[in-house]
Formats: structure tokens, sequence, C-alpha cells
């Protein structure tokens, strides 16, 4: 019976010197006197795991979650849930081509009836010199002049437009346009 009583004893004293808090010391609650976990730990960190910065022992959530993208607006590829650029951003742009009356009496008084458009060298469209437009017509109508430009991974891209004569190759308009994302007027 002494030995029972003096088990319990010693059993009931260690015990009472154990103190139980958080004992992880990344913590922002540790307990320097813990030496029993409670599972009380506040860690805090990223806690979404779709996140490109998800913290797996986070258990506060402190704001810092990284979702990476491209984040500028008028890309391509626009990431709307993106908070921060990962420089994948692609540009493209549309350029419709068009003239004005003035410009196709010009271009007919330079024996041009048809001709030829082309964007850094490359033929591109050609054209009827009588099919003039009073103002720059909208992107996506079936009845215009439109030339995709992949601009890559810049917004801007500057593009030499060079517009020949069919019949004997003379040049009846030449300019650097700068393309921007989205419809570009490019008025010959």
């Amino acid at each position: 019976m002494k030995y029972t009583i003096l088990l319990l004893h010693i059993l009931l004293t260690l015990n009472s010197c154990k103190t139980e808090g958080c004992t992880d010391s990344m913590a922002e609650n540790c307990d320097q006197n813990a030496d029993t976990d409670d599972g009380s730990c506040i860690i805090a960190g990223c806690t979404d795991p779709l996140s490109d910065s998800f913290n797996p022992n986070a258990t506060k959530e402190d704001g810092t979650c990284e979702y990476l993208g491209c984040i500028q607006s008028d890309a391509d590829n626009f990431c709307n849930s993106c908070n921060k650029d990962d420089g994948s951003c692609v540009f493209s742009s549309t350029g419709v081509i068009w003239w004005t009356e003035g410009r196709s009496y010009v271009y007919q008084n330079q024996g041009a009836a048809n001709f030829r458009i082309y964007f850094d060298g490359v033929a591109v469209s050609s054209g009827y010199a009588t099919a003039w437009n009073f103002q720059m017509p909208n992107c996506g109508l079936s009845t215009n002049r439109e030339v995709d430009v992949d601009l890559g991974k810049v917004p801007e891209k500057s593009i030499f437009v060079h517009v020949e004569n069919e019949t004997n190759g003379d040049t009846l308009f030449e300019k650097t346009f700068n393309f921007q994302p989205g419809c570009f007027s490019v008025q010959i």
C-alpha cells in the first residue's frame, strides 16, 4: 500500500510539472515555458492550397497568397484572379486597313486600280482603289480588310506598312504604325 501511495504521488507530481501550450518556435504564440504541445500554435501564412505561395504549415491566413499569371488586362491571356505577374502575357492586335475617297483618287491618278499591302515586308492584303471608306470601319465586319498581328510579349510593336501598285510595283504609300492590343486603325 505504501508503494501504491508513493507511486501515485510521483505520477501526480510529474503530471503537474508539465506545461501545455504551443511549442513551435515558428508560431506567433510560441510558449517558451511549454513542454507539451497542445495544438494551439498560430502560424501566419497563405492557407489556400491553390495559391502559388501556399504554406502547408499555416493555420492563420495573413493575406500573402500569390496567384501567378498575366495581370495586364489588355493581354490575350489576362488572368482576372491572379495578383502577381509572371511574365507570361502575350498580346495581339487586329489592323483594320482602310482609305478615304481622297486617297482613292490619289491611287487611281497614279495608275493603281489594284494594290498590294505589306506589313514588315510580308504581303497581308490587297485592295481596289475604288473601295474606300468615309471613316474607320468597326473591327470584326466581314467586309473589312483585317490583319491579325502578333505583338508577342510587348503591348506595342512598330510595323512598317508598304502599299504598292499591283500592276507596276510602284510605291503608293509607306508609314510605320505602332500597333497596340485590340482593334487598330491602319489608314493608308
